[in-house]
């Protein structure tokens, strides 16, 4: 990435200057069948240019197969988050008051990313179920516990004063956090196939709990000015998480009515959430301003498709998505 092409004395450039990632990736596996049981490891360490360390994901799978009709299986995994420009190399210089003949010092905003931060590591371990009931019939449920830790953001630090040069600088700086989250929830999912198979219809639902530890809505350091002096990231508590639909669910049903005319609906379901945002370096998060929180989430989009195989190379069809027309907001800052 780069901002060369513009000024030396632009001080809105985000980097400052040229800069590079890259990574080495290794990775193994094996699968192992004996008697009813299998068993599947895989391996994978990641080093990267920054954080300048080893980073190792894994999965061990192992299903146990009791008869054609009914297979258990656990789960025990780690992922890593990847390491990216902006948490790297960010480096943002901003003037929110010039000098002026009353008070010489302009004002500076530092923003700075980190080459030595943490990366986000979640642990997830699962028990699942599945059933064979007869030839049309499918059940699996799934229950899952997840724990992530590794979050980071840019946090104020203490006012510094560069007399020489007549300015007051707020540095902040991208730090590794306490905070840990942890999930738990189930999973259930339908296959059915009816109407001498012309018909498959898939359902499927998700809840889930999340719990935010150590959590902190401050993002300043301790010590830095503040209407009060527990506005810091040590300030600390644990809480539930509202960042997360509590429930999540789809649908797939698809019917070949004929040889030649098939009909799908397919859509699915996000509970109500909440985003929280710094809407001031002292302040604590709050719900953000510029949405409704009340239409984040507990939307049901539904799609449909009607197609008619007119011959061997022409298909007509009519496509209709988010046929209930709900335009309620889905995800954070990316749809209105």
């Amino acid at each position: 990435i780069s901002d060369t092409k513009y000024a030396e004395t632009v001080l809105t450039r985000p980097f400052q200057g040229r800069f590079e990632m890259y990574n080495l990736g290794l990775s193994v596996k094996a699968d192992y069948t004996v008697g009813g049981f299998r068993f599947i490891a895989a391996l994978r360490g990641d080093k990267f240019k920054y954080p300048d360390d080893w980073y190792f994901s894994h999965q061990l799978i192992a299903n146990y197969q009791v008869n054609k009709n009914n297979t258990f299986r656990a789960i025990v995994a780690r992922s890593n988050g990847g390491s990216y420009m902006e948490d790297t190399y960010f480096n943002l210089n901003s003037v929110t008051k010039p000098p002026t003949p009353s008070d010489p010092f302009k004002n500076e905003i530092r923003l700075f990313g980190n080459k030595e931060r943490d990366l986000v590591v979640n642990d997830l371990f699962e028990l699942g179920y599945r059933m064979q009931i007869g030839k049309k019939f499918q059940l699996d449920v799934a229950f899952f516990n997840q724990k992530a830790r590794g979050y980071g953001l840019r946090v104020t630090q203490a006012l510094v004063v560069d007399s020489a040069n007549l300015t007051r600088i707020t540095p902040s700086l991208r730090q590794d956090l306490d905070i840990k989250a942890v999930q738990n929830g189930m999973t259930l999912s339908l296959n059915w196939i009816a109407l001498d198979n012309k018909l498959t219809f898939r359902p499927f639902v998700t809840a889930q709990q999340t719990q935010m530890l150590n959590y902190s809505p401050y993002h300043t350091v301790p010590g830095n000015s503040g209407p009060s002096l527990d506005y810091n990231i040590n300030t600390q508590q644990d809480v539930k998480s509202k960042a997360t639909p509590g429930i999540y669910g789809g649908l797939y049903a698809n019917y070949a009515a004929t040889e030649k005319l098939n009909i799908n609906v397919n859509g699915y379901y996000m509970a109500k959430y909440e985003i929280l945002a710094s809407t001031s370096a002292s302040g604590p998060a709050r719900p953000y301003q510029e949405f409704d929180i009340s239409k984040m989430g507990d939307k049901l989009v539904l799609n449909a498709k009607i197609g008619y195989q007119l011959s061997k190379n022409f298909n007509f069809f009519v496509n209709g998505r988010n046929t209930l027309n709900n335009n309620g907001r889905e995800f954070f800052a990316t749809d209105a």
